[in-house]
This record gives C-alpha cells, sequence and structure tokens, in this order.
C-alpha cells in the first residue's frame, strides 16, 4: 500500500536529526553536573560556576535564534542545516579534551549558539516541502524529537561515565549530515533564487518521487506568487482554479496596510508554504 506523502515525512525525519541534537545538546548539562561536581573528573566546580554552566546553552541560544534567519538564508536551507551538523560534533570533542572550567563553557556555549541557529532553516525547510494536510503534523514532530533527545541523553548519562557518552553524543550530527546529503533544496527557496530546473526536480522528489510533468502545475503557481511579490503592490490581481481573475487593488497610492493583509491572506489560502 502506497502512503501519500512518504517522501515528505522522510525529509522531515532525516531534519529531526538536528532537533535530537538540540534535546541532546540541553540534556547533556544535566548529566555533566553531578560528574563534575564530586572532583573525580579533575574539574571541580562551584555552586556558582554550576549555575553559570546550567545557564550558558539558554543564553547562547537566544543569541543563535536572533542570528538564525539573516545567516542561513543566502545559503539555502539544505546546506544552511548541513552546515550546522558541523558545530554540532566539534563540541562533543571538546568535552572530552576539557580539562578546565572554561573548556566546558566554550563548549557548551558553540552547542547553545548552534541551537539557536538551526531553527530557521530546519522550520522554514518543512513549511516549504510539505503539502498542507500534512503540514501541522510535520511541524508539531519537532517538539516531540526534542524532547526525546533530552531523554535520550538522560539515559545514556546513566548508563555511561559522560566522556563515552560525548563519543555516542556524535554520532547524531555525522548521520545528520550524510542524510541530509541525500535530500532536495526547499523547492520555495530554490524558485527565489531563480533555479527553476532544480526546483522542479525538488519537487517532484517531494511528492513521492513523481515525475516532473506531474508536479508542473503546482510549479507554476508557486512562482507566479513568488515572481508577482504581491504585497505592497497596486493592480494586483490573482487567478483562481476555474481560470478567473480577482482584482485585489488597483489603486494610485501606495495600498493601505489592511490591502496588503488582505492580498498575502488570499495568496496563503491559494498555494503557500507557509499557511
Amino acid at each position: 500500500m502506497k502512503i501519500k506523502g512518504l517522501s515528505q515525512i522522510i525529509a522531515v525525519q532525516i531534519k529531526n536529526l538536528l532537533s535530537l541534537s538540540i534535546g541532546m545538546d540541553i540534556g547533556h548539562v544535566t548529566i555533566l553536573i553531578p560528574f563534575l561536581t564530586d572532583g573525580t573528573e579533575g574539574i571541580q566546580l562551584t555552586s556558582s560556576q554550576t549555575s553559570w554552566m546550567s545557564s550558558i546553552i539558554s543564553i547562547s541560544s537566544l543569541i543563535g535564534s536572533l542570528l538564525s534567519g539573516a545567516i542561513t538564508e543566502p545559503f539555502g536551507r539544505k546546506r544552511a542545516m548541513m552546515a550546522l551538523t558541523i558545530p554540532f560534533f566539534i563540541p562533543w570533542i571538546g568535552f572530552n579534551m576539557a580539562r578546565e572550567y572554561w573548556h566546558i563553557c566554550v563548549c557548551l556555549f558553540v552547542h547553545g549558539l548552534t541551537n539557536g541557529l538551526v531553527e530557521a532553516p530546519v522550520l522554514a525547510y518543512v513549511a516549504e516541502i510539505s503539502e498542507p494536510r500534512l503540514r501541522g503534523m510535520l511541524s508539531g514532530s519537532n517538539t516531540l524529537v526534542v524532547g526525546l533527545g533530552v531523554f535520550i541523553e538522560f539515559f545514556l548519562g546513566s548508563l555511561l561515565p559522560w566522556r563515552t557518552a560525548n563519543f555516542v553524543s556524535c554520532a547524531i550530527p555525522i548521520l545528520a549530515l550524510f542524510l541530509l546529503s541525500i535530500l532536495p533544496e526547499s523547492p520555495y527557496w530554490l524558485i527565489k533564487h531563480n533555479q527553476n530546473d532544480k526546483a522542479r526536480q525538488s519537487l517532484a522528489w517531494l511528492r513521492d518521487w513523481t515525475t516532473i510533468e506531474n508536479i508542473e502545475e503546482e510549479f507554476q503557481y508557486l512562482q507566479k506568487i513568488l515572481n508577482r511579490k504581491l504585497v505592497g503592490v497596486c493592480n494586483v490581481s490573482l487567478e483562481d482554479d476555474s481560470g478567473g481573475v480577482t482584482q485585489f487593488i488597483n489603486c494610485e497610492s501606495a495600498p493601505t496596510r489592511s490591502e496588503e493583509r488582505r492580498v498575502g491572506k488570499e495568496c496563503r489560502s491559494r498555494w503557500s508554504p507557509y499557511h
């Protein structure tokens, strides 16, 4: 029995390896503290140092989130996610080499910064590759997988010394890098950057590996919406499913905010990766 949308589900689950890494980064702080406060690892933490160590990931994640869209947008969703597997991986090795308190802090800072930076490409990718009927379910899996990552790291910490757990944890970003390489780029991003042939191939892959002919209508519709740059433009019209043309704005001056919102809402209701 063929599962409709299987290619989209697979793509999102591969992307979710990055969300799993986020959860494991967050959970790792909890298993670090018991090992580093008993003095057996050569790094003896004070209560103040423990408090700061617990906060580093949250603080650096805020910085990464603020920069995420601006930094990752020019590279595309896929390439940005692949590139960010590297700073997910490096701190796991850094933890094993750590001999001072500040070594631990640097590794935690890089993990937190990466957690924030990955937000924009991860969320945008899901929105742009999925059909409306699947988008809610696939988007909701992100939070579930982050929680699963926290649980996995707790489980590893209960079985293994923290330095051994680091080696096991670093396998996730390596696996993510290889699997992300087989995924197509977001067709939405490709059309925005005038890579139409690649966008067709990507859309065909994401619609259950169909032919380019079968997705041509959807491609043309998406291309039309993106190329028109509807919001803020006068004399805007949109063709409906029956071939009729609906006039939205016909103005001699700049459109009002209510007109901009009305046009944007209509576009999203027809076909938009963010609806």
